[in-house]
Order: C-alpha cells, then structure tokens, then sequence
C-alpha cells in the first residue's frame, strides 16, 4: 500500500499519490522544521550561557513532488482545477474563518495513524515547460510542485476523551452545580 498523502477539508478529498491519477515521486514529500525565533535574557560578561525565556516558531513549508495524470487532457484540466479550488478553500478558512479548515492527510504506508497538517495557503507549479510530449500524447503532468504553507505543527486523529473520576454520575451533562457545596468567609476567618 502506497504512503497517503491527501488534501481533505472533510468533504472534498484529494488523493496525491493514488497510483492511478497521481505518483507522488521518490523523495517527493519535505516537511522540514520549521525556523525557530528564540529570546534570552541574562546574557553578560560575568556568565556563562543564558536564559531562554520564550521561543515560536514560524510556519512549516510542505513541499509535495507529484506526477499528475488524466484519462484525457480535459479530464487533466478538471483535476488541476480541483487542486486550485481546495487551496483557494484553505486560504479563505485562514484569512476569513470561512468554510472548513483545510488539511494535508499524511501517512506512511503500513502504519495506523495519520497526521495532518493544517494547511494556511498553498501554490501549484505546473511547471516551465509545461506543453511537452507527456501532456500530448498521455495526458500527464511531469514533476508538479505543490508548496503548501501550513501550521507548524502537525496534528492527529481526534481523539475521545473519557471520564475516569472514580463517581462519574457527581457531575452530568447539562445539569447544575448541584453536588459543590458553597462556604462563606468573613475577614474575621482570615488568618494572617
């Protein structure tokens, strides 16, 4: 089974590497680290080294590397199209809050878990050269670049989280406070 690499916003998917429309290529996934920015204090003569008070990071670039195919040069337009419409989705959910949030569904091939990649804007590069035998005589695109700009870190399945207080039943859903109980102090119960 081939590694998943898919761009989803839960209702649309697109599959990069389904090895029979796209070939995503040997060495054709980089999700480097991100650039650290770091700030330090305590930085004099009289020391050794220094304090690190706060570190972010800056967003992760994805690069995809991919042959993209169709069963004809239209069907091969349409797909392309399709890809420019889910990150014109991704960009709008970034700068605007509007629609679904935009992932890069990734996972290595034999393994249960996926990770994903909250995607901010990305752009396609067809390519220079774009108009050559391969277009022409078998409707694919060779070496397409997709460079998507995402959050820097990835995330994971969701995930259930359960209750394992020992009386579960002390607090329901929807129900009040009805089992905390309420103390009142005066200043006279303040010890100093």
């Amino acid at each position: 089974m081939p590694w998943t690499v898919k761009l989803t916003d839960g209702t649309t998917t697109i599959d990069l590497n389904d090895q029979t429309n796209t070939y995503l290529n040997v060495g054709g996934f980089q999700a480097p680290i991100p650039a650290e920015r770091s700030a330090y204090a305590g930085v004099n003569l009289f020391r050794h080294g220094a304090d690190l008070i706060d570190r972010r990071y800056d967003n992760r670039t994805v690069d995809l590397r991919f042959d993209l195919k169709g069963s004809n040069t239209d069907n091969l337009a349409s797909r392309v199209q399709d890809i420019h419409d889910i990150l014109r989705k991704a960009e709008d959910y970034a700068v605007r809050g509007v629609g679904t949030q935009v992932q890069l569904q990734y996972q290595w091939s034999g393994a249960t878990n996926t990770v994903f990649f909250n995607i901010i804007k990305g752009n396609l590069d067809l390519g220079a050269d774009l108009h050559t035998n391969w277009l022409r005589q078998y409707s694919r695109i060779r070496d397409t670049h997709l460079s998507l700009e995402c959050e820097p870190f990835a995330v994971g399945t969701v995930e259930t989280v359960e209750n394992f207080v020992k009386d579960p039943s002390f607090e329901g859903s929807g129900s009040a406070l009805t089992n905390w109980t309420t103390a009142t102090a005066t200043a006279d119960d303040v010890v100093s």
